[in-house]
């Protein structure tokens, strides 16, 4: 993380860098780039599984295209699950707490966030995986209840998994 902030701070303009020598600002200004630096992490994660969400619906069209359309509804599943956590990303809080709150979220728990979001990429590829399982299935015409099932369950528990990025803004992870 330490080299994106290092960029985005090389790109301040000059006020910017005037009014970072002032102490108050230098930590919210900080805050603020670890911020928006793990927000586009979490866009360009949104973007990637959007990606594999697009899969399933080709998947879909694949089944109903071989008169498999008993399975489709089976599909149905790992779609809205993706859809959610695909949500779920892109809306994740960004840690922010403001002047008056209680609890203050400091430059390690937005650096724990942001290395949270880039595991996230383990998921992701579990994901294409699991969706590549399918699609062998359906080029194969055989096995197709196992994976799908395997799809929906991988992305439940990337689900389940992201539901941990919370404890990491309340300190209990």
């Amino acid at each position: 993380m330490e080299e994106k902030l290092e960029k985005a701070k090389s790109q301040q303009g000059a006020l910017e860098k005037l009014a970072s020598k002032l102490p108050f600002y230098k930590g919210y200004k900080e805050k603020e780039l670890r911020r928006e630096t793990d927000k586009l992490l979490r866009e360009d994660l949104a973007a990637q599984v959007k990606v594999q969400w697009q899969r399933v619906a080709d998947l879909q069209r694949q089944l109903v295209d071989e008169g498999l359309l008993v399975y489709v509804d089976d599909l149905q599943a790992a779609e809205s699950r993706l859809r959610r956590f695909m949500n779920r990303i892109r809306n994740a809080s960004y840690g922010y707490g403001g002047v008056f709150d209680a609890a203050k979220v400091d430059e390690a728990t937005l650096d724990a966030l942001y290395n949270f979001d880039m595991s996230l990429i383990n998921q992701i590829n579990a994901i294409a995986a699991s969706l590549d399982g399918v699609q062998e299935a359906i080029d194969a015409k055989s096995g197709i209840p196992g994976a799908i099932r395997e799809a929906v369950s991988v992305i439940g528990v990337a689900n389940d998994i992201l539901s941990d990025r919370e404890k990491i803004l309340r300190g209990t992870a």
